[in-house]
């Protein structure tokens, strides 16, 4: 089986650390701390997409969007 090219993306940036300006890294934190609080720490994967975060749970318990505007 091929791995898609999000996959081989992964396997190459998973572990390495990214370097990003304080205001970025300060709002990525900020979002990554609602998104914990909010969905009750029942998180599987969740997924930056510009101004929106994908979450899906674990246990198949669905997915859902946050808008971080």
């Amino acid at each position: 089986m091929s791995k898609t090219p999000s996959a081989i993306l992964i396997s190459k940036i998973r572990g390495k650390k990214a370097f990003l300006p304080d205001d970025v890294e300060n709002s990525i934190s900020t979002a990554l701390l609602h998104i914990w609080t909010v969905t009750n720490k029942k998180i599987d994967s969740c997924v930056f997409e510009q101004d929106k975060v994908r979450i899906i749970f674990k246990k198949n318990e669905g997915r859902t969007y946050i808008d971080l505007q």
